[in-house]
């Protein structure tokens, strides 16, 4: 048992890893012109992306954790980090245009 809520925690830490990486990127090219912006945000989302999926691998490799529990927990706060992502790049783009 103790190794589900180990494998469950190790999720939901990159998960939360992630989103935390992703508002950090986004918050500092919001000063940028729009080309430049979307290619940061869309460019960090892949490498994003692709770094979530191989520390996911290592995990379930490497480290021998729970699959189904390690993945129910990134999945579990991947969701929530993408709600306050899309959340903050709206509230700032309404303080950009209404002041």
């Amino acid at each position: 048992m103790e190794d589900l809520w180990i494998s469950l925690m190790a999720g939901a830490g990159l998960a939360g890893g992630y989103a935390g990486v992703g508002l950090w990127g986004v918050r500092r090219a919001w000063r940028w012109p729009l080309a430049r912006f979307t290619r940061w945000v869309l460019g960090g989302m892949l490498v994003r992306m692709i770094g979530a999926l191989l520390l996911l691998a290592v995990c379930i490799r490497v480290f021998n954790l729970h699959t189904t529990a390690l993945l129910g927990g990134f999945g579990g706060v991947f969701i929530l980090g993408l709600i306050l992502e899309i959340w903050s790049w709206h509230r700032t783009a309404l303080q950009r245009t209404h002041g």
